[in-house]
């Protein structure tokens, strides 16, 4: 998972890049990240953290 505060500085990055005059799809690719999870982060244009729940594992 990643912390709010990776999401955070991973979306700064992507919207400097943009603002610069990078596609979103390439500067998402020189990264590793895919632009559907870049737009899952950010809805309404705010930075989410993971919403998944946390999951307990039942030893066996």
């Amino acid at each position: 998972m990643t912390s709010l505060e990776e999401r955070q500085k991973v979306i700064t990055f992507l919207n400097e890049e943009t603002t610069a005059g990078a596609r979103l799809a390439d500067a998402c690719l020189l990264i590793g990240l895919s632009m559907r999870t870049s737009q899952r982060w950010r809805v309404g244009g705010v930075v989410h953290s993971d919403q998944r729940p946390i999951s307990q594992h039942e030893s066996q």
